[in-house]
């Protein structure tokens, strides 16, 4: 049985506007593009996440869930994805 590897990916950003993140990784065989889109400053904030194209995980009323974790599969392999955008909707704009 192969050994399961985890990868721990953290990235901070001031975000001001919409945002759009996308990468490309291998697991399960495949290459896999992975995309991000957060739209903070909408009247109902959402995080959507997709794996090549297809909507695997959507957040809404981010307001109330701007922290948290979700199990997904993709393709059989599961995957765990955490997100906390607090700084993203309710950081003062004077702080530095």
């Amino acid at each position: 049985m192969p050994s399961k590897q985890q990868a721990l990916v953290i990235r901070r950003e001031h975000v001001f506007g919409n945002r759009f993140y996308a990468t490309k990784t291998n697991f399960g065989g495949k290459t896999r593009e992975i995309s991000i889109e957060c739209k903070p400053n909408d009247d109902d904030p959402k995080l959507s996440i997709k794996f090549d194209q297809k909507r695997v995980l959507q957040i809404k009323h981010l307001k109330w869930k701007f922290r948290g974790n979700e199990r997904i599969e993709v393709d059989g392999q599961p995957i765990q994805l955490s997100w906390d955008v607090y700084n993203w909707l309710f950081e003062d704009d004077n702080d530095d």
